[in-house]
């Protein structure tokens, strides 16, 4: 029997043979690899959670005019910066997910400090949540949590 066997493509791949059957040598570039499973979910709750976090902060500082304050710009370069770094943290890039999650850890303690002292953003009781998600989906992914 020949080792080659033709994909739905049309094109042959190259194939292995066992006692059970077939078994494919070549990954299928189609199917994403199982490996950065966590890695996806990290990127697009990262993306999400940070966006929501964005968006409760834009309500709880309406009072500010947008329009006259200069704040289009700054928002315009988050929101960049947040589509790279999810891009990167859904490539698998351990390093970045493990340098985000100790920021956010950061994050996450000078804000329950704030909070506990009474000297906190009107709305960081509703932003914490976000913060303690964000941190648990990157620790998921760079130090394999359950």
């Amino acid at each position: 029997m020949s080792d080659k066997i033709k994909s739905q493509s049309g094109s042959p791949r190259r194939t292995g043979r066992t006692e059970g059957g077939p078994v494919d040598l070549e990954p299928d570039p189609r199917r994403p690899d199982p490996r950065l499973k966590k890695y996806r979910l990290a990127a697009y709750g990262f993306l999400g959670l940070n966006l929501v976090y964005l968006g409760i902060g834009w309500i709880l500082l309406e009072q500010i005019p947008l329009e006259r304050s200069g704040m289009w710009l700054p928002g315009a370069l988050t929101l960049i910066l947040l589509v790279f770094l999810t891009i990167w943290i859904h490539k698998g890039k351990r390093l970045l997910v493990r340098a985000l999650a100790v920021v956010y850890g950061i994050r996450i303690g000078v804000a329950g400090a704030a909070l506990i002292l009474g000297k906190a953003f009107p709305g960081v009781q509703y932003l914490l949540p976000c913060l303690v998600g964000t941190f648990y989906l990157l620790g998921r992914a760079g130090w394999n949590w359950p």
